[in-house]
């Protein structure tokens, strides 16, 4: 029973891990509309956009499948504290560094 328990949490920990990096590829994603400001013809501006669908659409694809995209597997696994785990669960709900300050009390 208590095996049991450990796999029930190493796998919350791994889809917690894998909505983690899916967090980090969708910055890197950000990044890349973020370069788009300035005088750009609308052909570039077309092509930047499409090329950033494509590679989040590759980035979902792999975290969904368990795989990683963009960067290489840790060596070994990485356990997060509680508090850890609760900003995360509450960055992947779309708030803002300053919303969860609010909600932790920091």
């Amino acid at each position: 029973m208590v095996e049991s328990g450990k796999e029930m949490l190493d796998s919350r920990n791994e889809r917690l891990r894998q909505r983690t990096q899916l967090l980090v590829e969708l910055q890197q994603v950000n990044s890349i509309v973020n370069s788009l400001s300035g005088c750009l013809e609308p052909a570039e501006i077309a092509r930047k956009v499409t090329d950033g669908l494509s590679e989040l659409r590759s980035a979902v694809t792999a975290v969904t499948r368990g795989e990683y995209w963009g960067i290489t597997a840790p060596s070994e696994s990485i356990c997060l504290s509680d508090r850890e785990q609760e900003i995360i669960r509450l960055l992947a709900t779309g708030l803002r560094d300053r919303d969860i300050a609010s909600q932790l009390i920091v």
